[in-house]
């Protein structure tokens, strides 16, 4: 285990944070800041199935923005809370050349849209493409939607 240690300031106390590489197996591993012997702060978490997930930890738990790369190179990019996608995010199905960018609340998706991204040179795309959104605003009702999972601050 590598560590290295440093001091922050929060809330006027000092807090104590230490950067580490911890071994759960000789696969999965985590590399990052560390409090109270957790994964706290930035961090990168290496899974024994070939995920890696980059990004904010709390509590040993995924929690902040961050981004989880699959095995076959698709990845979420969005906000995670209690080590689940939670608020607004990016799914991207490389695989097969598309995109659903929405609102997640507790891993599911809630509302949002599906694209087609790079679809002519996926290695897997879908056997039709998206066809074209006819709505008079589509920006409009979506976020009308996202409004209603995304409680305001």
């Amino acid at each position: 285990m590598n560590c290295l240690s440093s001091s922050t300031e929060e809330d006027g106390r000092t807090i104590s944070v230490t950067v580490r590489t911890f071994y759960y197996t000789e696969t999965e591993y985590y590399e990052g800041e560390w409090y109270e012997n957790k994964r706290n702060g930035w961090g990168r978490m290496y899974y024994e199935d070939g995920s890696v997930y980059e990004g904010r930890w709390d509590n040993d738990m995924r929690d902040g923005e961050g981004t989880l790369r699959l095995p076959n190179n698709n990845r979420f990019e969005g906000l995670w809370s209690r080590d689940k996608k939670n608020g607004p995010g990016c799914h991207y199905y490389l695989d097969r050349g598309q995109a659903y960018e929405g609102v997640w609340v507790e891993n599911i998706p809630k509302c949002g849209e599906m694209k087609d991204i790079q679809r002519d040179t996926a290695p897997r795309p879908t056997e039709y493409p998206i066809p074209d959104l006819e709505l008079a605003n589509p920006t409009a009702v979506v976020r009308e939607a996202r409004d209603s999972f995304m409680p305001e601050d």
